[in-house]
C-alpha cells in the first residue's frame, strides 16, 4: 500500500472528515427529498391509472363514440345517432365492429328482491348489441335475444356497484355487492309505466348474466333486439362502440371521428386524468426538488469548507505522491456515501409508509372496486429523478 492510501485511511481525530452533525444534517435533508418524491409519485401514478380504467373499461380495443351536442344557455341540441353516421364510421380504418347503444324509448320500472329488501325505481334501460357486453358475460350464461316468453338475460353497469358499495352499502346494514352475489338473481321490469308515465305494462322477467365497465353508467342493459320487439317506439340511439383491430390506432381513430361532427367522450375525459395527474406530479416534485437542491447546496459547500479545513493533510497527500485526481476522488468519495446513505433511507422509507399506507386503504375500500389494483406503485422515473 502507497504512503498516501494508507494516510487517507487513517482517521485523524480533528479536519479529516465530515462532522457527524454535518453528515446527519445533509443525510436526513436528501433522505427527505427522496422520500416525499417517491411517496408522491407512487400515489399519483397508481391512483390516474385507476381512474383512467373506470373510465375507459377494461377492453383497451374499444372505444365509445357519441353525437356531438350544442348547448345555448339552458338549451342542449342532440338526438340520435343517424345511420349515415354509423356507415361513416364503419368506413373509418382499423374499426372492426361498430356496436350500438340506444335507450329503451318507452317508460320503464324495475321491481327486485335482494337480501330480503324490495326495491321499486324507475329506470333508463339500455339496449346493446351483444358483442359490446360479450367478453364480459359470466361463463355459462349467453347475452341474446332468447324470445317471447323467455327470461331475457340483463347485464349491470359496474358504476352501479361501485356506487352501491362505496356510497351506500359502508353507510347502511346492506351487504356489499359483488359480481358474484348478484349473477343468476332476477328482477322483474314492468314495460311502459312509471312514475311519471302511467299505463298499461308489460311484466318482463330478466336474469343478470354479467357486471360491465363498456354500457356507461345508466340502468341495466339488455339484448338490443330483445329492446326492439318490446318498444312501442323507435329506439334512441344515443352512443357507438368502436372495436379496433390494434388499441394502438386509438388516437389516429379518435381524429377521424372528430372530423365527422362525432366525438369520444371517455378519451377526452381520460385525457384531461392524465392532464391533472401530470399538473399533480410536477407540484408534487417541486417541494422535494427544492429540499433535494438546497440539501445538495449544503452538500458541496460542505465538502468545500472541509477541503479548506484539510490544506494541510492534502499537501501531505501530495508531498506523499497523490496526485491532485486522486485527492479529488477521495473528497467525492465521502459526498457519495453521503449521498448513497441518503437514498437508501429515503428510497426503503418511502416503500414502507407507502404500501403500509397503501395497504391499510385498501383494507376499507371495496375490493371491487379496486379491481385488483393497487394504490402505491412508484415509477422507475421517480427513483431516477431522485
Amino acid at each position: 500500500m502507497s504512503r498516501w492510501r494508507f494516510l487517507s485511511l487513517e482517521r485523524p481525530r480533528i479536519g479529516s472528515r465530515f462532522r457527524l452533525r454535518d453528515r446527519v444534517l445533509c443525510s436526513l435533508g436528501l433522505a427527505l427529498g427522496v422520500f416525499f418524491l417517491i411517496l408522491a409519485w407512487g400515489f399519483i401514478s397508481p391512483v390516474e391509472e385507476l381512474i383512467r380504467t373506470k373510465i375507459l373499461g377494461t377492453l383497451p380495443d374499444r372505444i365509445q363514440v357519441a353525437k356531438s351536442s350544442v348547448s345555448l344557455g339552458p338549451l342542449a341540441f342532440g338526438g340520435s345517432i343517424e345511420e349515415k353516421s354509423i356507415e361513416e364510421v364503419r368506413q373509418i380504418p382499423g374499426v372492426v365492429h361498430v356496436l350500438c347503444q340506444a335507450h329503451f324509448p318507452d317508460p320503464c320500472q324495475l321491481h327486485a328482491q335482494y337480501a330480503g329488501e324490495g326495491l321499486v325505481t324507475d329506470l333508463v334501460l339500455e339496449m346493446v348489441d351483444p358483442g359490446q357486453v360479450e367478453p364480459e358475460i359470466a361463463s355459462g350464461y349467453k347475452f341474446e335475444d332468447p324470445g317471447p316468453g323467455e327470461p331475457i338475460p340483463a347485464v349491470v353497469p359496474r358504476a352501479i356497484l361501485d356506487l352501491v358499495n362505496s356510497g351506500i352499502s359502508v353507510n347502511t346494514s346492506l351487504p356489499q355487492l359483488t359480481e358474484k352475489a348478484i349473477l343468476g338473481k332476477g328482477f322483474d321490469l314492468y314495460v311502459g309505466t312509471s312514475s311519471f308515465r302511467r299505463g298499461s305494462y308489460t311484466k318482463v322477467r330478466c336474469t343478470i348474466v354479467g357486471v360491465s365497465d363498456q354500457i356507461g353508467a345508466g340502468g341495466p342493459a339488455i339484448p338490443y333486439e330483445s329492446g326492439v320487439r318490446l318498444a312501442k317506439e323507435s329506439p334512441i340511439i344515443h352512443s357507438l362502440v368502436l372495436q379496433l383491430a390494434d388499441p394502438a390506432q386509438t388516437q389516429a381513430v379518435s381524429r377521424r371521428i372528430d372530423s365527422l361532427g362525432l366525438r369520444a367522450p371517455r378519451q377526452e375525459l381520460a385525457s384531461r386524468v392524465t392532464s391533472v395527474a401530470a399538473i399533480l406530479k410536477l407540484f408534487a416534485a417541486l417541494l422535494p426538488l427544492a429540499v433535494l437542491s438546497v440539501t445538495s447546496i449544503a452538500l458541496g459547500a460542505v465538502l468545500e469548507l472541509q477541503v479548506s479545513k484539510e490544506r494541510q493533510l492534502i499537501a501531505l497527500y501530495r508531498a506523499v505522491g497523490a496526485t491532485r485526481h486522486q485527492i479529488t476522488q477521495l473528497y467525492l468519495a465521502r459526498a457519495f456515501s453521503v449521498a448513497l446513505i441518503s437514498i437508501v433511507v429515503g428510497v426503503g422509507g418511502a416503500m414502507l409508509g407507502g404500501h403500509t399506507l397503501a395497504y391499510t386503504l385498501e383494507q376499507k375500500i371495496p375490493a371491487d372496486l379496486l379491481q385488483g389494483q393497487t394504490l402505491f406503485a412508484p415509477p422507475l422515473s421517480s427513483i431516477v429523478l431522485a
